[in-house]
């Protein structure tokens, strides 16, 4: 009760009138829980749609229920779903539209009480079980995804457990696809127990996603039907000098940052070399899609922890790419030279002026409309320091900063209790033209230890006119892809008929390959451009010109029909800006 009173009192001192773009509390919230017995790690889902009505926060509780409320605070209909003997530790839920009917499902994954084995399950939007699910299997949930992997309209549910290795790829129905499970590399043991889940995106642009995960010493891409993709797994550092220290790694992070089209693939490791005294060198790794590693890295941090993997992000709207993380002291964002910002780096401070530290993703979005970023970050813990000295402040803190790495007015706020490694969750009214945020939080009290609660709290900004296309799948990722550019492909009902096009080209591997005299080429464009389409055999000479000419967006098909010889022929789209290529092969 006391510690209740006490946030009351904070929460009090907090809703006086806002300044800037500081949040306000949604009338009705927090949501308080049950007492905790376990620390979740948890990020509440908003997912905002007008028409029909379909507002709602999500989120996986203590007690082994899944949420869905109303902006209200109330649950709706059918809700809360309660599974017997589940913990919701690691995996936050994911928001999507499964069975096609146009309203969202919930897809998540839990541990059961006093034994370590996962269970995968899928809610419908009354809050049932779907059919085929829950899937017990004797290991523990460690990643969590869902979008379409091979290309077939149908969202699959990739999960990688810990323990056993395995790494799953399920149908909308809970039936494994072809080729699965796989076999996971022992090293992804304890993967990203307190990251979000794999990165999902199209690598090498032929229509299809890869799912990529980073290990110990590799990161690892896999195709829809379980192979592993060329030129991976990669070799991240020299594993005789460099390791993990804390045995966990972030999950990469997936960005087009030199706009080419491609995308490139950005880890950062928190390592010690093994010298005498053992010293700090962490590190911040770039790989093009095809493993190479990017000219100019890594960049290397002496005697500073890398918190989080860097988050890509045009924070100043110059046109490209910046990276924004923390170390042990400071707050950076730098170019893609690995030059600092104007402006920054910077020490984020509590009020006192002590150090604060957050191992979560940053959130980055234009609030105000400027098209610069605003930046958000966490401090994850209720004392102002780790030294002996440290004052108990009994709440948390979010900090908000201009793209210069000024704070934003009213900043920091107070927040209900701590962040356990997981970032606030935002969303975007397309009526109000108000951003929301929510956050999980957790208050502990020092002087009754083992009566934490937890807190789910959802705030909007009263002032926020940021434009509805600013945003960047990082800070709204309902399907945790991981993956800046993602585009979902996946069409509901009210889709019908209206092709969702990709932000880069993509050519598809001909059908059939190989292929006796005719063989169906098939491409997509995101817009109108000067294309052109060529076949060459394997000493680089043209022999057939399909297109040289300004095609129209969407997809465009070509029926190849030819009398050349038997042998490997590449096939090669060329754009304005991106030039892919597929082998064929001729079989007479």
């Amino acid at each position: 009760m006391s510690s209740r009173i006490l946030y009351i009192l904070i929460l009090m001192s907090f809703i006086s009138p806002a300044l800037g773009q500081a949040p306000q509390i949604v009338p009705g919230w927090p949501h308080v829980t049950d007492p905790l017995t376990w620390n979740l790690y948890q990020t509440p889902r908003l997912y905002l749609q007008p028409d029909p009505p379909q507002d709602a926060l999500f989120f996986n509780g203590v007690s082994g229920d899944i949420d869905k409320f109303r902006f209200d605070a109330n649950q709706f209909p059918g809700w809360p779903l309660i599974v017997d003997s589940a913990l919701f530790i690691l995996t936050s839920p994911i928001i999507v539209d499964l069975d096609h009917d146009g309203r969202m499902e919930v897809v998540t994954s839990a541990f059961c009480r006093d034994v370590y084995h996962d269970l995968l399950i899928v809610v419908d939007d009354n809050g049932a079980i779907m059919p085929g699910f829950p899937i017990l299997s004797t290991a523990m949930p460690a990643s969590l995804n869902v979008f379409d992997f091979d290309n077939d309209g149908e969202y699959e549910i990739l999960r990688y457990t810990i323990l056993d290795d395995m790494i799953h790829c399920f149908d909308r129905f809970g039936n494994y696809k072809p080729g699965w499970p796989i076999q996971g590399a022992s090293e992804l043991d304890g993967y990203n127990a307190l990251g979000s889940g794999g990165a999902v995106g199209d690598l090498d642009l032929d229509g299809y996603n890869e799912y990529i995960l980073m290990g110990l010493y590799h990161i690892y891409a896999y195709r829809y039907d379980g192979s592993v993709q060329a030129g991976f797994p990669i070799v991240v550092q020299d594993s005789t000098t460099w390791c993990f220290t804390n045995g966990w790694v972030w999950p990469p992070i997936l960005a087009d940052l030199d706009q080419d089209n491609y995308l490139e693939i950005v880890v950062a490791g928190e390592n010690w070399c093994e010298e005498i005294p053992p010293r700090f060198i962490s590190f911040i790794s770039i790989y093009e899609h095809d493993g190479a590693l990017k000219n100019g890295w890594p960049i290397y941090y002496y005697d500073q922890l890398i918190l989080q993997t860097p988050l890509p992000c045009d924070i100043d709207d110059d046109g490209d790419f910046e990276l924004g993380f923390q170390t042990s002291y400071n707050l950076n964002f730098i170019d893609l030279q690995g030059s600092p910002l104007p402006g920054w780096p910077i020490t984020v401070t509590t009020p006192r002026g002590t150090l604060m530290q957050s191992v979560s993703d940053l959130i980055l979005l234009d609030i105000d409309g400027d098209n610069d970023r605003e930046i958000f970050t966490d401090n994850n813990v209720q004392y102002d320091s780790l030294g002996p000295d440290s004052t108990y402040l009994g709440h948390g803190l979010l900090c908000g900063f201009d793209h210069l790495g000024q704070y934003l007015p009213g900043f920091p706020i107070v927040i209900g209790g701590n962040i356990f490694s997981r970032p606030p969750n935002f969303g975007y009214d397309p009526v109000t033209h108000r951003v929301y945020m929510t956050i999980y939080t957790i208050f502990f009290n020092p002087n009754n230890p083992g009566s934490e609660t937890s807190y789910v709290e959802l705030y909007v900004f009263p002032d926020s006119t940021g434009p509805p296309n600013q945003w960047p799948m990082m800070s709204h990722d309902l399907l945790q892809t991981r993956n800046y550019n993602f585009v979902d492909r996946v069409t509901s009902i009210e889709d019908d008929g209206v092709e969702i096009l990709p932000k880069s080209p993509i050519l598809r591997q001909n059908y059939p390959n190989p292929f006796n005299f005719s063989t169906i080429i098939e491409f997509t464009l995101p817009k109108e451009q000067q294309v052109s389409l060529s076949i060459f055999d394997m000493l680089g000479r043209k022999v057939v010109d399909i297109y040289d000419e300004v095609l129209t967006q969407g997809t465009h098909r070509y029926r190849l029909n030819t009398d050349m010889p038997s042998g490997i022929y590449l096939c090669r789209l060329k754009t304005e800006t991106t030039s892919i290529t597929r082998k064929m092969a001729l079989v007479k």
